[in-house]
């Protein structure tokens, strides 16, 4: 018989390593010790008050020794004895990190950390042989942030996830127990997630202008060149998880793109994506990715930003969710894209798309809550000289009518000193309006669920500053209340010349 010791060390600065100075305990978590000789008997117990555990009178054998919070089965106290208490239980096939609430005193916690994420695997494997004391086992679990998206108020999003590819953009799993940079040989999803980045085996070396999918990262020299986080994906927290791993760069290429050909014409949907910054150091002002979603049917842009903004801290590492909502028009094949703005290492995970729904079962204070601003242009960059169309697509979500005669929908849209509107170049649904400026366009009232659609061109009279913004914007003046408006800006690169 042997004797199996461990300790849940939290990790506060993410290094796998014991700082005696800085990391605790994590507490009252289940350990479990489970057969995988084929018996599966099993038994669990809790970590103390110093994070320690202990199990014994185990026989010679193979075993997995797991984090799982919340097991469900019978617990015992530590030292746990495996030949008196264990007993087949179902496969433990995923670990699970404990709540940072249950696990991590207060006076412990970083500052502004709401979640536990590991840093090395929270399975391990072990080998009871010849009665040998098995020498102590570590695991290593540190802080994180995990910051949601809001949606609008009182808004109803369907669950299901309209994206199918990359296994319904989670990327999948891997065995428990699985070491860290274990990724695919071969890129599991070349023709559900296009990339125009280069497929490379997850290692702990990724260099710019390549991806992988793989489990959490261990960083090749992190002191120096690769200062990264040790991050497991935002799915599952540990290792079993899978997500994109990408080296950006600031070609403005795609690192994710992928299609929906099932979507509802003039509807409205939510994309949602988990991004994590992996540089420790990152400038939270160079900290951003570009999105943009293209309407295949009618080949316009439905929503172009490359100013996606994620945030940083060098504390700890932030698994952000982004959100935008966008009407599809005429379109029931969209493209969703992620691109490259910056040079920036960062992870993707969880991508959905969701249909959103009843937008008019409240009141709102502000009307034009209820228009949907979807802005594009036909380009995402552009040279001194060149011109561009702009398409806006503005849908009133509700049953209620905006607007009204006396205080019709104005529609405004403002552009950078890089760009100039070309007079009398604006359709208002297909119909030219005489106009020399984008001022004060009167849109009148939008029906229950009226779409209307706005084209200009703009030619590029600058590259002082280098890039060009565009912002559409309603506003509703009532004689009565106060005046509302709703906007949507998207940004376009301008080159100095064209890099082909």
């Amino acid at each position: 018989m042997s004797n199996v010791t461990g300790v849940i060390i939290f990790d506060v600065n993410r290094n796998a390593q014991i700082d005696f100075q800085t990391d605790g305990a994590i507490t009252n978590t289940p350990l479990v010790l489970q057969s995988t000789d084929g018996s599966l008997n099993t038994i669990a117990t809790l970590s103390d008050g110093v994070g320690e555990f202990e199990f014994i009178n185990v026989p010679i054998g193979n075993y997995k020794l797991s984090v799982v919070d919340g097991y469900n089965g019978p617990i015992t106290p530590s030292p746990a004895d495996y030949t008196l208490y264990a007993k087949p239980e179902p496969e433990i096939t995923q670990g699970k990190v404990p709540g940072y609430e249950s696990a991590i005193p207060v006076d412990r916690r970083v500052e502004g950390m709401n979640a536990l994420n590991a840093v090395m695997p929270t399975t391990i494997n072990v080998e009871v042989i010849n009665n040998e004391e098995v020498d102590i086992s570590y695991f290593f679990i540190g802080p994180a942030l995990y910051k949601s998206f809001t949606p609008d108020n009182n808004i109803t999003i369907l669950p299901e996830n309209l994206i199918t590819a990359g296994d319904n953009g989670t990327f999948g799993k891997v065995v428990k127990g699985s070491y860290p940079n274990n990724g695919p040989a071969d890129n599991p999803y070349p023709g559900d997630i296009l990339s125009k980045f280069t497929w490379i085996k997850q290692s702990n070396e990724i260099p710019t202008g390549y991806y992988t999918i793989g489990n959490l990262t261990q960083p090749y020299n992190e002191t120096e060149t690769y200062n990264w986080w040790r991050l497991s994906d935002h799915t599952t927290s540990i290792e079993t998880g899978r997500m994109q791993i990408i080296g950006g760069n600031d070609s403005k290429f795609k690192t994710l793109s992928t299609t929906v050909n099932n979507l509802q014409p003039n509807t409205t949907y939510l994309l949602t994506a988990w991004v994590s910054s992996l540089n420790k150091n990152q400038p939270a002002a160079s900290s951003k990715i570009g999105v943009s979603i293209d309407g295949l049917n009618s080949n316009t842009t439905l929503y172009s930003n490359l100013e996606q903004m994620i945030d940083t801290d060098p504390k700890l590492p932030i698994w952000q969710e982004i959100g935008i909502k966008f009407n599809t028009g005429a379109n029931n094949y969209v493209s969703l894209n992620i691109l490259s703005v910056i040079p920036l290492y960062f992870a993707l995970d969880d991508i959905m798309l969701r249909r959103v729904i009843d937008l008019n079962n409240v009141t709102t204070s502000c009307p034009t809550d209820y228009l949907c601003i979807t802005n594009g242009a036909d380009r995402f960059s552009a040279c001194i000289g060149d011109t561009i169309t702009f398409s806006i697509c503005i849908c009133n979500t509700s049953n209620l009518n905006i607007g009204t005669y006396d205080s019709p929908i104005m529609f405004s849209n403002i552009l950078s000193e890089s760009a100039c509107f070309i007079p009398n170049t604006l359709f208002l649904n297909n119909m030219p309006l005489d106009c020399v400026s984008l001022c004060n366009i009167n849109l009148g009232i939008f029906r229950p669920y009226e779409q209307k659609s706005i084209t200009f061109r703009a030619y590029v009279k600058s590259n002082c500053p280098n890039t060009l913004t565009s912002c559409a914007k309603v506003v509703y003046s009532p004689s009565n209340s106060n005046t509302c408006c709703s906007n949507n800006a998207i940004t376009i690169a301008i080159l100095n010349k064209y890099l082909f």
